[in-house]
């Protein structure tokens, strides 16, 4: 019989036992395998075509597609003729197969492997982390780290920091604060794609030893008289300048400010009314550095304590927080900008004015001020986040917020005219960049407090110039009064053996920590006099005191527990020069005192900063305050 196969007729006779024909399809063969159009990167969608095959006829069943990462490990299938590579897909090989069917046989093709390459981006932070904690030693501190993405998916690491510098091995989120200090917390994170991101600081959490307690000021009343001298800062409204006259630099308001921190009630709404008053009613301080920038550091000081202050700090609302944290940062970047030093391509100060600038060749009361005025805004800012602030600030976006704040004097300072000698916006934000003052970074608080110490209090204790023999006549010529101001400078005859007697004296004498200035000359003749001694005192006195309650600086680090006697050494001759009489002419000429005002004992009641007063006037601002904050840093050293 005739069987018509495979398109063929054949004829024969069919041998077997079988009387039926049973027809055979021949095995499909692959001419070429399926392959992939379209880009093989993660996100896009790939389109299956088809392969060829024989013989004709045949069917295309379905599509299989499958994606395996480099270690054979199936990542993701998918089926139909398109194919979406997943956005999220490892470096990994695409394979298509294609199933078909002919004459019931089926038969399937797969492709070659198709390469595809991991989507990358570097890691990127959004936001920074958050520290949260106690403030006082042993407390344990937490940081939420900063929120980080990349592709692939970066590991975040963490790193805690002890005033500015990385605490070795300390990388989890917890922490417990040992000691005192400002501490900040910053995270890295890394996904092997170029570069690496860093986060900014966190918040900084200021750990102080217990300060339930600290030594109170006690001079620090509620009187009328003192409420006047203590609560004003006698800013002069019609000045530039915005300084204070002679109630002088913000002096009273920190000291009400530090009383505050100390317990005293009585002085909170003092406190208060100064800062508020200090920007509402005169504009603030003007910060334009040079000699001025010692008129500014009661003021900052005393917004610090005002901060550490729970109770005072309460009464400032968050508008004028806010309007706090903005003037700190200014005056951080005046403090930093203006400070000349040696290598300064600027001479002067915001005005020009070359007077006293504060290289390390004018008094220490203005050499020292921008580091005292730098310590208060770190102090306030936290250290880390003031350092990042100051490489980051662009001066000029600056000077254009402060002119549209209340802060008005500080305004006018930073958009004077570029006069001669006065620094420019470009040389300001250099130094910010420098990050230094003489030397020292800025984020080494205690280097640079160590430094001003040291330079301030450098002269050998003595019982007055020349060993209390007095000044000679000869250094007397540049005063016109200089015949009624000969002398000067020596013990008072009546009080010499007393103060030789005195056990105070006789424990300090010959020891560094007199101050500087203290019965010193230059080419004008003479140079110190009680005045500049009293002012340099007060500058190095908020500065010491503010730093170690304020936790920037250890006080029981060797560091500052070997700076204590030379600091109590030129704390105990300050009282003892208003005890027993040590004036210069400078202190005659600019107080307009008697001729003798040893003899006649005006030292305890007169002078040109309201006195030396030790007992009698024990209400009166005076000389007293230098000896009241003498005795309260003793007694911070002292405290557990």
């Amino acid at each position: 019989m005739g069987i018509e196969s495979y398109g063929r007729t054949v004829s024969g006779r069919l041998q077997g036992p079988f009387p039926w024909v049973r027809l055979l399809t021949p095995e499909i063969v692959t001419a070429t395998p399926p392959t992939v159009s379209g880009t093989k990167a993660p996100g896009q969608t790939v389109t299956a075509v088809s392969g060829t095959y024989t013989p004709a006829g045949w069917q295309t069943v379905s599509w299989v597609w499958t994606l395996k990462d480099l270690a054979g490990a199936v990542y993701t299938t998918g089926s139909g003729a398109n194919f979406t590579i997943p956005a999220g897909a490892p470096d990994s090989i695409l394979t298509l197969t294609q199933p078909i069917v002919f004459g019931g046989r089926t038969h399937s093709a797969t492709s070659i492997g198709y390469s595809v390459t991991a989507a990358t981006a570097a890691p990127i932070f959004a936001g920074l982390p958050v520290v949260t904690g106690g403030t006082t030693p042993g407390s344990i501190l937490t940081a939420t780290p900063a929120s980080a993405s990349g592709t692939p998916a970066p590991t975040v690491t963490g790193q805690w920091y002890h005033n500015g510098s990385a605490i070795a091995g300390l990388t989890g989120v917890n922490y417990t604060a040992s000691t005192a200090g400002t501490y900040t917390y910053r995270n890295f994170a890394a996904n092997g794609v170029s570069p690496n991101a860093t986060s900014g600081f966190s918040n900084s959490i200021v750990v102080a030893e217990a300060l339930s307690s600290p030594p109170a000021l006690n001079f620090v009343g509620t009187g009328t008289g003192e409420a006047r001298s203590y609560a004003q800062t006698n800013w002069d409204a019609n000045n530039v300048n915005g300084q204070g006259n002679a109630s002088y630099w913000g002096s009273p308001l920190a000291c009400c400010a530090y009383a505050s921190f100390a317990g005293n009630t009585a002085t909170d709404a003092y406190t208060i009314a100064g800062i508020k008053g200090g920007r509402d009613a005169y504009g603030g301080p003007a910060l334009r550095g040079g000699y001025s920038a010692q008129h500014d550091t009661g003021y900052l000081w005393a917004v610090v304590w005002a901060k550490l202050t729970p109770r005072v700090w309460a009464e400032f609302d968050s508008s004028w927080r806010a309007s706090l944290d903005r003037f700190m940062r200014w005056a951080l970047v005046a403090a930093v900008g203006t400070a000349r030093e040696a290598d300064s391509a600027f001479k002067g100060d915001m005005l020009g004015n070359t007077t006293n600038a504060s290289t390390r060749g004018g008094n220490p009361n203005i050499s020292s001020a921008p580091s005292a005025n730098i310590a208060a805004c770190m102090a306030y800012i936290g250290v880390s986040t003031a350092a990042a602030y100051l490489q980051s600030v662009v001066v000029a976006t600056e000077e254009v917020a402060m002119r549209s704040s209340p802060w008005t004097n500080i305004a006018k300072s930073f958009s004077l005219p570029r006069v001669s000698n006065a620094p420019t916006h470009a040389q300001i934000q250099a130094a910010c960049r420098r990050g230094t003052r003489f030397g020292v970074p800025l984020t080494d608080q205690l280097g640079m407090w160590e430094a001003e110490v040291i330079h301030a209090f450098s002269k050998t204790v003595s019982e007055g110039y020349g060993n209390g023999a007095g000044i000679p006549s000869s250094l007397y010529a540049a005063y016109p009064s200089g015949s009624w101001a000969t002398g000067r400078g020596r013990v008072v005859p009546a009080n010499l053996a007393a103060i030789r007697a005195n056990p105070e004296f006789i424990a300090i004498k010959g020891l560094a920590g007199a101050v500087r200035e203290m019965d010193s000359t230059d080419a004008g003749g003479i140079r110190m006099s009680a005045s500049y001694s009293e002012w340099t005192h007060r500058m190095m006195c908020f500065y010491t005191l503010g730093v170690l309650t304020s936790g920037t600086v250890d006080r029981k680090s060797a560091r500052a527990l070997a700076l204590r006697t030379r600091i109590k050494a030129g704390c105990t001759h300050m009282r003892l020069i208003g005890q027993y009489g040590w004036l210069s002419v400078a202190h005659i000429v600019q107080g307009g005192l008697p001729a003798s005002p040893e003899a006649s004992g005006q030292w305890q009641a007169g002078g040109d900063t309201g006195g030396w007063d030790t007992a009698s006037r024990s209400t009166q601002f005076g000389l007293k305050f230098q000896h009241d904050l003498g005795r309260v840093i003793e007694g911070v050293y002292d405290m557990i």
